[in-house]
């Protein structure tokens, strides 16, 4: 009875040994914190009013309005309001989206809150207020 026991044990053990020995350690990805710029590119529609868009392409927002165009502007993604800590790629814990004219000035300046595939929201600096879009696959411009 008692090599029963150890044989037992030594195969649970032997059992054992030979599973942790298969687990693969892989290495660690690490999950990227950056926003990357070319994710704002498309068409955004406002979740609070269906008639306010706003269009990303290259370096230039069109701001609409029942598909008329209020406003044209240049944006840029900073780690601050400021034009000169604009970059392509910043983080998402501290991404800004500012508006600026062609004289350089600074129109509005967002806090990222959220940036998906799928969903942008945006705070004004100005107010605190919260601007969230969809993503419009329909419409290609």
């Amino acid at each position: 009875m008692r090599k029963i026991k150890y044989l037992l044990v030594f195969f649970l053990l032997l059992a054992y040994v030979s599973s942790c020995a298969q687990v693969k350690h892989l290495p660690k990805q690490k999950q990227s914190n950056l926003i990357n710029g070319r994710l704002l590119l498309g068409t955004w529609v406002s979740a609070n009013d269906s008639l306010s868009t706003l269009i990303f392409k290259s370096n230039v927002l069109f701001q609409t309005y029942k598909g008329f165009g209020t406003d044209t502007f240049n944006y840029i993604l900073s780690t601050s309001c400021n034009l000169k800590d604009s970059s392509y790629r910043v983080n998402q814990d501290n991404a800004y989206l500012l508006y600026y004219s062609k004289d350089g000035s600074i129109q509005e300046c967002f806090l990222i809150e959220g940036l998906t595939h799928n969903i942008l929201s945006l705070m004004a600096n100005i107010n605190g207020h919260l601007y969230i879009y969809k993503r419009d696959y329909r419409k290609r411009r």
